[in-house]
């Protein structure tokens, strides 16, 4: 009985994911929440934690960034009942960056901050760093500037401990942009102009394009 339930659920997420894909929101959610049913019936926290990911995503694809939160908030519940680490800070992170897209700036600062905590009780030094890097540019936009380098700075050693490069490169930009805004200009080349060598060597073409247009704007500023 379980395993022909198992199938169907498999079923209804393979065709909810169809539906999801041909913009049939509304057939994609109700087969997503048929399936979450079926593990609600047996009791199956994980699968249930799992489905409510997939309704969350769902919904952030279509943009309903509230019933996306609702989502991963009971997703969320169910993994701490778990006592599954590793996944809290996950939905912490995606709950975190719906409130910075409706500008809910201080529970997203709440959401990164819960997770880097969560990271650093289980040792991942790498995705502390990229909380870190989520808490700084949460300050941006809350226009502290300085709370934000102080983050970056933080996130910038990890990643140089590390040897992460590209972590590394992201955080010279994010510091760049916190010394732009506060209208220093020859921290802000410095720092683009760290970052410039690394989006060259990695081919971001785009990431590299942009950096260098910031690069001779900040020059053309300065003349």
């Amino acid at each position: 009985m379980r395993k022909e339930e198992y199938d169907k659920a498999k079923s209804l997420n393979e065709g909810g994911a169809s539906c999801l894909e041909q913009g049939d929101y509304d057939s994609a959610l109700r087969l997503f929440s048929e399936a979450l049913g079926i593990y609600g019936r047996f009791e199956d926290k994980e699968s249930q934690a799992v489905q409510f990911g997939k309704i969350g995503n769902a919904y952030v694809f279509i943009k309903d960034q509230a019933k996306a939160i609702e989502s991963y908030l009971s997703s969320l519940a169910l993994f701490r009942d778990m006592g599954d680490k590793p996944r809290q800070a996950m939905v912490l992170n995606n709950i975190g960056h719906l409130h910075v897209k409706a500008g809910q700036f201080d529970d997203a600062l709440h959401c990164f901050e819960e997770a880097h905590g969560i990271y650093g009780v289980i040792e991942d030094r790498l995705s502390m760093a990229g909380q870190l890097g989520n808490i700084g540019s949460v300050f941006r936009d809350k226009n502290k500037h300085d709370n934000a380098l102080d983050s970056y700075f933080k996130a910038l050693s990890l990643y140089e401990d590390l040897d992460h490069k590209q972590g590394q490169a992201e955080q010279f930009t994010n510091i760049a942009y916190s010394f732009a805004m506060k209208r220093d200009r020859s921290k802000a080349l410095e720092w683009f102009q760290k970052a410039l060598p690394i989006f060259e060597e990695t081919k971001q073409t785009v990431r590299a394009d942009l950096t260098r247009k910031n690069i001779d704007n900040l020059k053309g500023s300065a003349k």
